[in-house]
């Protein structure tokens, strides 16, 4: 059976519409002269929302001293762009609530890459934690699309990823003639998401075709595609590796200028981190 994806992706209505909150959001970081007050009395609407802006303002990646006591004091910890972030959190994770084992997965999954890129990110020192985070998150996006509306089809991508041991890419453009690099890309495009989160999405498997003189892009995009396969490499994936990986193989870790040494010893970390900080998300 051919698929067309302009159709696929019209057709994905529950993602396709773009969340209101999502919205209202963008509004806010438009605007330069809303105050974080402001802001905080928007958020204190949604008791959940507000819990998680907690909980990121006061997780290890911002490295607050004292806890932040009110909404006030957890968004200035945070930022505008960040609170952007947890809102796009907040309202994918609804979308997950009523699903089964295979969505499950796909969320546990991109929770451990934002986490694990919000790590790498803060490690290197020249890219956005909330950049990271976000990127991390939604880079997969395309997944959660093609195997909400052709579930059963899907479900074939994932038994060739299992049974062949090839990539998700590789299956879906077998079975699909694309890849949830493109459709994730054309959600993005339509939810009109920055442009750095689209070009993410759709390269994060394909560095190469990133403009060289791109430098923090190139640097984005790489944290997120390192972030995918330290998580690959820890067991939270359907993906395996053969026994022969190196870290001295990945182009994203050359780009980074990461030492297989510093990855191996980062690991650990990034599985405590994992661990300790997915509550975030829950």
């Amino acid at each position: 059976m051919q698929y067309n994806i302009q159709k696929l992706v019209e057709n994905a209505s529950d993602l396709t519409c773009k969340p209101q909150v999502v919205t209202r959001a963008e509004n806010l970081l438009l605007d330069p002269t809303v105050a974080f007050a402001e802001v905080a009395k928007v958020v204190s609407m949604d008791h959940a929302l507000a819990a998680r802006t907690f909980k990121v303002a006061n997780s290890c990646f911002f490295g607050r001293m004292i806890k932040a006591k009110t909404l006030t004091e957890a968004i200035v910890t945070i930022g505008i762009k960040g609170l952007y972030s947890l809102v796009l959190v907040h309202t994918i994770k609804q979308y997950y609530k009523s699903f089964g084992l295979q969505e499950r997965s796909f969320w546990n999954h991109a929770v451990g890459v934002s986490i694990a890129s919000m790590t790498l990110a803060a490690e290197h020192g020249l890219c956005s934690t909330e950049d990271a985070m976000v990127c991390g998150l939604l880079h997969d996006i395309g997944k959660d699309l093609m195997n909400g509306t052709e579930p059963d089809h899907y479900a074939n991508v994932t038994r060739k990823v299992y049974n062949e041991r090839v990539s998700y890419s590789c299956a879906e453009q077998e079975l699909f003639g694309f890849t949830h690099s493109e459709v994730g890309f054309m959600l993005a495009q339509k939810w009109n998401l920055p442009s750095d989160v689209q070009t993410v999405i759709l390269y994060h498997h394909n560095l190469k075709t990133i403009e060289k003189d791109a430098v923090e892009l190139l640097r984005l995009t790489s944290i997120v595609n390192l972030a995918d396969i330290m998580c690959i490499k820890l067991g939270m994936s359907i993906q395996e590796f053969d026994n022969g990986f190196s870290w001295e193989d990945v182009e994203a870790a050359k780009i980074l200028e990461f030492s297989e040494e510093r990855l191996n010893e980062l690991e650990p970390v990034i599985r405590r981190r994992i661990d300790e900080e997915k509550k975030i998300f829950d």
